[in-house]
């Protein structure tokens, strides 16, 4: 992979990330630990067996409640500022037969600012071997591309039609001010299943322009909170994306020094408008003194109490 890619590109990875992450947030609790459900003890009682409906796609019943979930989402939308999750990724590659994994982070912040972080680690997720691999930060008037792999950082300046598009299309009106009667005209949003814990939705774009982002999705939306606890991405080529959220929090306190663009070590080669157009930019760029040469500023440390408690 190299960091020269399309503007384009980098605009739908933006979308598909950021988009399930925070359509799924907008319903959600507030800063709560997504974890697994407790398991009785081994000599215990049996768990009673839940109830399971299976819908097909045009079960009205499934589309009646799909249709709550999208009013509940629109209104709480309206109510989230910024947004931190965390997750895991899990990605299969069927034609190679091969799977990497990653570990991630988000942050988002009202009106137009976004960072993506993906970590590069082995099958166990094991923190202690995550290497950085790529990111995106969106500043406002810019999108920098990083990529560990060559270390490339690409700048991507958005001219007034990019800035106009990126809130349109990309992964804020989702999280904010979102609205149902849009995101039916982008998606269809099927109920498939539903037990005593989740709600399993099947999202399927209905544009080529979203299709090029990925052909079906699947989100495991817990009873408890609607927060996310999973979510598969698949393309026209049966590859799959899968992301297991481990924390979501709704407007937290992000340090705005997040949101800037910055120059990492001399290694780094950085690549400004690859596309040759000239435009003027006001750049969030901030120098990183002592930067190491093999690594770029990394805002992936530890995160302290949950809601509204500062994410620095």
């Amino acid at each position: 992979m190299t960091g020269c890619c399309s503007l384009n590109r980098v605009l739908r990875v933006l979308t598909v990330a950021f988009a399930t992450i925070a359509a799924t947030a907008a319903v959600g609790g507030v800063g709560m630990v997504v974890s697994a459900r407790p398991q009785p003890p081994a000599d215990g009682p049996s768990p009673a067996k839940p109830k399971v409906a299976v819908f097909n796609a045009d079960d009205p019943r499934a589309r009646a409640r799909m249709d709550q979930i999208l009013d509940e989402w629109e209104r709480r939308s309206s109510q989230i500022r910024s947004l931190h999750a965390e997750f895991r990724r899990r990605d299969q590659d069927v034609v190679l037969n091969e799977k990497t994994y990653f570990l991630g982070r988000a942050y988002l912040q009202a009106p137009n600012l976004a960072v993506l972080d993906f970590q590069s680690t082995d099958a166990r997720f094991d923190p202690e071997k995550a290497k950085p691999y790529e990111r995106f930060v969106c500043t406002g008037d810019e999108v920098w591309h990083y990529v560990a792999e060559v270390r490339e950082v690409v700048v991507y300046p958005l001219g007034t039609d990019e800035r106009e598009r990126a809130l349109k299309e990309g992964p804020l009106p989702f999280l904010f001010n979102f609205k149902a009667a849009e995101a039916k005209r982008k998606y269809r949003m099927n109920l498939r299943r539903e037990d005593d814990d989740a709600f399993y939705i099947e999202i399927l774009p209905l544009t080529e322009e979203e299709r090029d982002n990925f052909n079906q999705a699947i989100v495991k939306l817990l009873r408890s909170s609607f927060q996310p606890e999973q979510l598969m991405l698949i393309d026209e080529n049966k590859n799959s994306k899968e992301f297991v959220f481990t924390r979501i929090d709704r407007n937290p306190q992000i340090n705005p020094d997040y949101f800037k663009g910055r120059e990492p070590g001399k290694s780094w080669k950085v690549i400004r408008n690859p596309a040759g157009v000239d435009r003027q930019s006001n750049p969030r760029r901030a120098a990183i003194p002592g930067a190491d040469a093999n690594s770029y500023d990394n805002p992936t440390r530890p995160v302290s109490g949950v809601g509204g408690d500062s994410v620095k």
